[in-house]
């Protein structure tokens, strides 16, 4: 026998049959803008690690890594900037295999430079993980140079970073959402010359001595930490304390 359903009714399974169709959706992975899908997101930019075996950084996805709240990169004594992050994947029951970074540097909302580069990773199953790659690139140190006319000078800018990957048994292409970063970019600024100056020169001051035995070595020089001007003097002009 034919069973009669009122409007009403036949209206709120319409809704609720779309309610199921879209909770599905999302418990699939996906965002409803398209089909877009986020199997792994970025958790933040790692601080240089502690623990250096042998003057090896060695970074850790521990999740009490400590991380950088801002970067620091010194063009006057690095060529590139690099950014080591921590990842996080979001499906419990699918592994991603990083392949790549789309990059944009912006001066506030302007572009400065965009571009793409390689760079390999891999994820368990929900689990977290590393990758490295340059954030900052010659072209864009070219840029900023410019505007970074004496060690006093500095710049910020902001790194928009989107990671892509794909599920290494063969699921889709995926992405990150965009994670922003800012930096800020000077032209000596962390270069030190406490422990070089040799005050029985007659120059003064110098970086004519040696740093000292037990210097800590910068896990990318001209990033992040103090470098010190014995390690550069001899190829980087801002290494050498009478450069402005």
């Amino acid at each position: 026998m034919p069973v009669k359903m009122n409007r009403r009714l036949w209206v709120r399974a319409v809704v609720l049959a779309t309610i199921a169709t879209s909770a599905l959706a999302a418990c699939d992975g996906k965002e409803l803008d398209g089909g877009t899908r986020h199997a792994f997101f970025v958790r933040g930019a790692l601080a240089p690690p502690n623990d250096r075996p042998n003057g090896t950084c060695v970074y850790s996805n521990d999740p009490n890594a400590a991380q950088l709240f801002e970067g620091r990169v010194d063009f006057g004594v690095a060529d590139t900037f690099q950014l080591v992050m921590a990842v996080q994947g979001s499906d419990p029951a699918v592994a991603t295999s990083i392949t790549g970074a789309h990059v944009v540097v912006r001066d506030g909302d302007a572009e400065l430079r965009s571009f793409d580069v390689v760079t390999t990773g891999y994820i368990e199953p929900g689990a977290r993980g590393l990758v490295s790659f340059t954030a900052m690139d010659p072209p864009t140190r070219e840029l900023l140079l410019p505007m970074l006319p004496n060690r006093q000078a500095s710049k910020s800018v902001t790194i928009e970073v989107e990671l892509t990957g794909r599920d290494p048994a063969g699921g889709p292409d995926v992405t990150t959402p965009v994670f922003k970063f800012p930096v800020l970019a000077c032209n000596g600024c962390l270069v030190d010359f406490s422990e070089s100056n040799d005050e029985t020169m007659q120059v003064q001051p110098n970086c004519f001595k040696p740093a000292p035995a037990g210097t800590r070595v910068p896990c990318f020089s001209g990033q992040d930490e103090i470098v010190s001007c014995a390690s550069c003097v001899a190829r980087r002009p801002v290494c050498d304390p009478n450069t402005p």
